[in-house]
């Protein structure tokens, strides 16, 4: 949109041989044209590049992602935690994201739903591909995890939904006072 304002701006949009256009256009306007989409393309990916703010919390009963273009919810009763393993992706290239669905995908960085190399569907959180916690969920999907203590945000998640399954939750009316547990399973830079 940005491109076509400017090259309406120019005189060039007109024409419908672009290479002739753009080869009628002054040094000077070339430079503003290059610095324009060049600045355009940084802050597009200052803005976008959220792999440094996502953080996981559990509370609630919930799996939250936050901090990602979208907020992502993951009830606990919908994950089968007793399969769930830490895998490295460089040794188990089976559960690599092979082709996005919907989400981002940067280099160093995925996030969204995508379609594995095994044929199977995941949501897919990924900085790093040597430290990733792997949840089976109850549709079928796999939830893929990168955060600096998969271990940790295991025996956590299955501390809570156990203490879920039991009914060990705190009464609505307390809920106030109480401070709400959770854990934070920062992405890896």
């Amino acid at each position: 949109m940005v491109f076509v304002w400017a090259a309406r701006r120019w005189g060039i949009y007109s024409s419908s041989n672009w290479r002739s256009a753009f080869s009628r256009i002054s040094p000077t306007k070339r430079f503003w044209i290059a610095g324009v989409a060049a600045g355009l393309l940084v802050f597009a990916f200052l803005v976008l590049d959220r792999s440094k703010h996502v953080r996981f919390e559990i509370a609630d009963g919930r799996l939250f992602v936050r901090g990602d273009i979208f907020c992502w919810r993951f009830p606990l009763s919908a994950m089968n935690l007793g399969p769930s393993v830490v895998l490295d992706l460089t040794q188990w290239p089976d559960f690599k994201p092979r082709r996005k669905i919907i989400g981002t995908s940067l280099p160093g960085y995925q996030s969204g739903e995508f379609m594995l190399q095994n044929g199977r569907r995941a949501i897919v959180f990924l900085s790093d591909l040597h430290r990733v916690l792997c949840i089976l969920m109850d549709d079928g999907k796999f939830l893929l995890l990168s955060c600096t203590d998969p271990e940790g945000l295991l025996r956590f998640a299955c501390r809570r939904e156990t203490r879920l399954s039991h009914g060990c939750i705190e009464d609505p009316g307390q809920q106030h006072n109480r401070r709400v547990e959770m854990i934070r399973g920062e992405l890896l830079s």
